[in-house]
């Protein structure tokens, strides 16, 4: 009995993905002025025996102005293998602030980021009626495709 009970919470444990919690990524800027968002690795996954493995991932962040900071971490729905670390990058515009949030695309299979895209633009008014056209991810024949402005902007293969 206590081995199907085992082997049933093996098998549930595994059918869903765990999501990286904010806590396991640190944001830093450094004396260049450029910010970096780090990544350690769960030390189970690190094969000690290899020289190329890295303890930490790192990816340079595209940040306007001097501020920066982590907001959360998004599933993209059917790439569970892919996740956004969402941050605010800044803000900018002269007749129109507008904030800008940006996703750090982390692999949970390659152990790496992807790479550093727009996630969402908030006009900073009090004006509701302000509507901006918004980065766009999408799920195509096993690709993750990222749009802004109707542009394609990266294409991904998806490993699951």
């Amino acid at each position: 009995m206590k081995l199907i009970i085992s082997f049933l919470f093996l098998f549930s444990t595994q059918a869903e993905p765990i999501i990286p919690s904010v806590k396991q990524f640190k944001l830093i800027q450094r004396e260049n002025n450029k910010f970096y968002l780090i990544k350690k690795r769960d030390i189970s996954k690190i094969n000690l025996l290899v020289k190329e493995e890295k303890k930490l991932e790192i990816i340079e962040l595209n940040v306007s102005g001097s501020k920066a900071r982590l907001i959360t971490i998004s599933t993209l729905n059917k790439a569970a293998n892919l996740y956004c670390v969402i941050y605010s990058a800044g803000e900018s515009g002269t007749s129109l602030i507008v904030e800008e949030h940006r996703c750090a695309l982390y692999n949970t299979d390659s152990m790496r980021f992807e790479g550093d895209f727009p996630f969402q633009y908030l006009p900073k008014t009090k004006d509701t009626s302000i509507r901006l056209s918004q980065p766009e991810y999408k799920v195509e024949d096993k690709k993750l495709k990222i749009f802004d402005n109707g542009v394609l902007i990266k294409a991904l293969e998806l490993y699951k």
